[in-house]
């Protein structure tokens, strides 16, 4: 099972470019959505400042200077100096100390400059929400196209079988969370027990569920569900987590931890796959070779049967 681990994810890595890609379409869809958003919204805002600009009577050209030489006091960091611009009040607060520093007296222009920056920033918000939301969806929707790919490689099944296994998880894991929650409350302290009884239990409902999706009348019960394979899924599930923190240190180290979380992000996504199904994919291929194994040996049979005759 921990060669089947190794070489399902090696394996799979021609998936790579999968998430990836669903990844960036939603991030295009997104920024496509924000940019008609905020071009409104800028539309919106300097056609509210400059009816404000018009009714003082100010120079529009001299005002936009001195706009430019207060946001040069801004951090040089872009996404610091939006940061900033979004957590604090300091797009109202200039524009107030402008129009006090050109008129004298800004009392007059703080509820329409007040609303104006409230709208912008609203707007923003609401584009950073949107972009939130999109790059969410695109990690989901691309880690399940990703999976059914990985899925049909190397522990397809029919529907009825997804249907089934959904049946029998849902109702081991359930009787799983039950008992684990009851040990905790006869003994709290033993929290760390509980989690330990849970790993195990958990490990052994991934066999027992399967065995009764793929290896049901192939193999005897006790050829997956046992200590030897547990401990086996274990090591599997760890091998490939060392193989990843290693690629992501020398990723991070090479091109930093933005970028390199971002190139690393599909590599996760495989390696959770492959981890969830490498139980079935290893149940399968026993199936195969013990169904295999009986069939050799009942012609092997017929064929004694035959020269005995």
């Amino acid at each position: 099972m921990i060669r089947n681990a190794i070489r399902n994810f090696f394996k799979n890595l021609k998936y790579y470019f999968t998430p990836l890609g669903v990844m960036f379409f939603f991030f295009a869809i997104a920024c496509a959505i924000i940019f008609f958003h905020m071009d409104a919204a800028f539309t919106a805002f300097f056609g509210k400042i400059g009816d404000v600009i018009e009714r003082a009577g100010i120079n529009a050209e001299t005002f936009q200077n001195e706009f430019v030489q207060e946001m040069d006091k801004l951090p040089p960091n872009l996404y610091d100096a939006v940061k900033y611009i979004l957590s604090t009040d300091w797009l109202e607060n200039t524009l107030n100390q402008m129009f006090a520093r050109f008129t004298g007296d800004a009392e007059g222009y703080v509820e329409s400059v007040s609303i104006a920056t409230s709208d912008l920033i609203g707007q923003t918000l609401a584009s950073v929400w949107i972009l939130f939301a999109f790059l969410v969806s695109g990690v989901v929707v691309g880690y399940w196209v990703t999976k059914s790919l990985i899925r049909r490689e190397i522990a397809r099944r029919s529907i009825w079988k997804s249907i089934l296994a959904t049946v029998i998880e849902g109702v081991l894991l359930a009787g799983v969370a039950s008992f684990s929650t009851f040990l905790f409350s006869l003994w709290k302290p033993g929290a760390f027990i509980t989690v330990g009884v849970f790993a195990l239990l958990f490990g052994f409902v991934s066999l027992l569920e399967s065995y009764l999706i793929h290896g049901l009348k192939k193999m005897r019960i006790r050829e997956v569900v046992s200590v030897k394979n547990l401990l086996a899924m274990y090591a599997g599930y760890a091998i490939v987590l060392v193989i990843m923190s290693v690629v992501y240190g020398g990723i991070v180290f090479l091109t930093g931890k933005v970028i390199g979380t971002l190139i690393m992000l599909p590599l996760i996504e495989i390696a959770m796959i492959v981890n969830g199904l490498n139980v079935e994919s290893y149940i399968i291929l026993l199936a195969e070779e013990n169904v295999a194994s009986r069939a050799d040996q009942k012609k092997q049979e017929r064929e004694e049967i035959s020269q005995r005759s």
